[in-house]
């Protein structure tokens, strides 16, 4: 190791990795092109068209009489649109268990940074490197360093974990420049 060298060990709580998730998945939905069929309204034209179609075929092959049809069809509705939304609704009321997947998947993380990029290794035999060409940007919010991938997830660490000089030595190749939406 260099004497620029360090290594950091990365040790999320579980409020830094919550709000890790929370900076991630804002930034992937900035970057989303809004449009039409990605929006709330195509979901609900396929759940109508999906209950329309489920009531047709039940009238239609005798198993309920047209008069119960438009039942049907709410149900249909329902149950279509509760199953679309119900998996994110999980993940998203689990993110402790994130958490603890992701010390068990990932145990002793560490980053060592170096003059040509950032190694990331753990103990399960992991092992990556990302050069600063990787990054389009750094930014320090709510306590978190983010190093902005060009392209993917970002590379996020606890500031509570680096001193002054090392906040500095990541930052300095990269550049502090918001990170870009287009």
């Amino acid at each position: 190791m260099l004497e620029s060298d360090f290594e950091i060990h990365l040790d999320y709580t579980k409020s830094e990795f919550i709000e890790y998730d929370a900076l991630a998945r804002r930034r992937q939905q900035a970057t989303v092109k809004r449009s039409f069929w990605n929006s709330g309204g195509a979901l609900v034209g396929l759940c109508a068209t999906v209950s329309g179609l489920v009531s047709l075929l039940a009238v239609t092959s005798g198993a309920s009489s047209s008069q119960s049809g438009d039942i049907i069809a709410v149900l249909a509705f329902a149950a279509f649109y509760a199953g679309f939304w119900t998996p994110s609704m999980i993940a998203r009321l689990s993110a402790a268990s994130w958490h603890a997947s992701y010390k068990s998947d990932f145990p002793n993380l560490r980053l060592l940074v170096t003059d040509a990029g950032i190694w990331l290794s753990s103990d399960t035999g992991w092992r990556s490197f990302l050069p600063y060409s990787y990054f389009r940007s750094a930014t320090v919010q709510n306590g978190l360093l983010a190093l902005w991938a060009k392209a993917g997830r970002p590379l996020i660490m606890p500031v509570r974990l680096l001193t002054p000089e090392q906040q500095a030595r990541l930052i300095e190749p990269i550049g502090t420049r918001a990170p870009e939406v287009s």
